[in-house]
C-alpha cells in the first residue's frame, strides 16, 4: 500500500511539473493578438503599410485623414504633439451615408500626475467599404482641421511645422514636389537656389485649401536653370513678409 501511495505521489508531482512548464514556455493554439492602437500611441503593425506611413506622418499634426485600402477606409484622427503623457483621443461617433462619413472625435486631457514626455495621441477607426468624402468634427464644438485634396497614403520626407513634403524628385528637365501644407490662402512659395543661396528662379503654387486645413499641393518646375543646389519651400509671414516654415530639399538634376 505504501508503494502504491508513493507511486501516486510521484506521478502527481510529474504532472504538476509538466503543467508548470507548459504554462511558462508553451504556446497556445489560439494566441491572443495585441490590442490595436488608436487610443494613443502604440504598436500599429496590424495595419497595412500605407496606413502605418500615414499614421507616422499625421500623428505630429492636428488633423483628420482617411486612407482607403482593400475596400476598407482607415479613419485617422490626431491632435498633434502634446507635452506630457496621459492624453487620449477617442472617436466618439461615426455617421455614414453612401460614400460620405462624418467623424466626431474628442481629446481627453491628463488627470493627475503624468510623465513629462512628448507624446502624439491619435485614434484609428476602420470602416468597411470605401468612403471618398470624410468630414471630421470635434466633440467640443471647435473646428477640426481636415486634410483636403489628398488621395492615398501620406508619407513624410521633409517637413516644417506647416509644410509636409511627401514626394520629391527630378527627371530630365523637371523638378516635382507633392505634399500637404497649412498656409495662408493656400499659397506655397518656392525658390531654386545655388550653393551660395542666390535665387535662380522662384514662384508659387496654391494648395487645395488654406489654413487651418491642410491642403494638397504640387509643384512642377520645368526646364530648371543650371547651377541649382536646393529647392526651398516656404510661406510668407502675414506679419512682415519674411520666409517662415522653410523646407530645404537638395537638388541633383537628372541627365
Amino acid at each position: 500500500m505504501q508503494k502504491i501511495r508513493l507511486l501516486v505521489l510521484v506521478l502527481f508531482a510529474i504532472g504538476v511539473l509538466v503543467a508548470g512548464c507548459s504554462a511558462i514556455g508553451g504556446t497556445s493554439e489560439n494566441p491572443s493578438l495585441p490590442n490595436p492602437p488608436g487610443m494613443g500611441e502604440g504598436e500599429h503593425l496590424i495595419y497595412p503599410q500605407p496606413v502605418i506611413e500615414t499614421i507616422e506622418t499625421v500623428k505630429a499634426i492636428h488633423a483628420g485623414v482617411a486612407v482607403v485600402e482593400n475596400n476598407e477606409t482607415f479613419i485617422i484622427v490626431s491632435y498633434g504633439e502634446k507635452p506630457t503623457a496621459g492624453y487620449e483621443v477617442r472617436i466618439v461617433d461615426v455617421q455614414t451615408e453612401g460614400e460620405r462619413a462624418v467623424v466626431t472625435a474628442e481629446l481627453i486631457e491628463p488627470d493627475g500626475m503624468v510623465a513629462q514626455v512628448i507624446t502624439y495621441p491619435y485614434a484609428v477607426e476602420v470602416l468597411k467599404g470605401t468612403f471618398s468624402d470624410v468630414e471630421f468634427r470635434d466633440a467640443g464644438g471647435e473646428y477640426f482641421p481636415q486634410v483636403v485634396g489628398w488621395v492615398g497614403p501620406l508619407s513624410s520626407l521633409e517637413r516644417s511645422d506647416n509644410i509636409v513634403v511627401s514626394s520629391f524628385g527630378t527627371v530630365p528637365n523637371l523638378i516635382y514636389v507633392i505634399g500637404i501644407a497649412r498656409v495662408f490662402e493656400g499659397t506655397v512659395n518656392y525658390e531654386l537656389q545655388d550653393a551660395s543661396g542666390n535665387v535662380l528662379k522662384n514662384g508659387f503654387t496654391t494648395a487645395a485649401s488654406g489654413g487651418p486645413d491642410w491642403g494638397f499641393f504640387e509643384v512642377k518646375i520645368p526646364h530648371p536653370p543650371a547651377g541649382i543646389a536646393k529647392l526651398v519651400l516656404f510661406q510668407e509671414s502675414a506679419k512682415d513678409g519674411s520666409k517662415v516654415d522653410q523646407v530645404e530639399l537638395p537638388v541633383k538634376l537628372s541627365t
